[in-house]
């Protein structure tokens, strides 16, 4: 569920990440953006390597907890002002893709999908 703000700048802290997303053009930005990521995350991409076998251990099961809690949190999205430039920052990798839609006054839409 996405929360919606009447038009205008938010100074919530989630807001100012979403606004410096556009600004990631890297995967080392977005990791160094991210506190913890690599510590955190380590334990599900050793996982989803090709041709391992099929162990889901205590690591791996804590990693994905923090995972789901973090993607359980709500953003905060601005509604769009009639006029003016939006703007579409898109990433992808080889396994997925993902788009920001922003406006003058912040984040309106993102979405991200994983490639098969």
């Amino acid at each position: 569920m996405h929360a919606m703000e009447a038009p205008g700048d938010s100074d919530s802290p989630k807001a100012g990440v979403h606004d410096n997303f556009c600004g990631w053009k890297t995967e080392t930005k977005v990791i160094s953006q991210s506190p913890d990521f690599n510590r955190t995350a380590a334990p599900l991409y050793d996982f989803l390597g090709r041709n391992r076998k099929f162990e889901w251990t205590r690591g791996r099961e804590a990693s994905e907890r923090v995972k789901a809690r973090k993607l359980d949190q709500q953003l905060t999205l601005k509604l769009p002002r009639i006029g003016g430039m939006f703007i579409v920052a898109e990433g992808a990798s080889d396994r997925g893709i993902g788009a920001v839609l922003k406006h003058r006054n912040g984040v309106i839409e993102y979405a991200s999908r994983v490639i098969d």
